[in-house]
């Protein structure tokens, strides 16, 4: 029985390191794939920060046009006004009048 746990005694003492070493690669990888994720995180939440902020800009940008094309109806619609008013009445024609020959 003795033999038995000094066989396996030997196979962890053998093992044991590989297992060890195997176990620093592995965890290295994990945090390896943690700062990764990290940065993306960071990466996305910047973003996301700089598309709402674009969006604010643009929604401003679109107030200011929308403004200025209201005023620019209304100067359109000025201007149709006072064509119309000095339009000169129509005429009447007769049609009665002779030809003069």
């Amino acid at each position: 029985m003795q033999r038995k746990g000094k066989r396996f005694a030997r196979v962890g003492v053998v093992c044991g390191p590989y297992l060890y070493n195997e176990f620093l690669k592995e965890n290295k990888a994990f945090v390896e794939e943690h700062r990764k994720v990290d940065q993306l995180e960071a990466t996305v939440a910047q973003q996301q920060k700089d598309f709402e902020t674009t969006i604010t800009q643009l929604k401003k940008e679109m107030e200011s046009v929308v403004a200025r094309s209201k005023e620019q109806d209304a100067k359109i619609q000025k201007v149709r006004d006072e064509i119309e008013m000095n339009k000169p009445a129509p005429q009447m024609v007769n049609s009665s009048v002779e030809a003069i020959s």
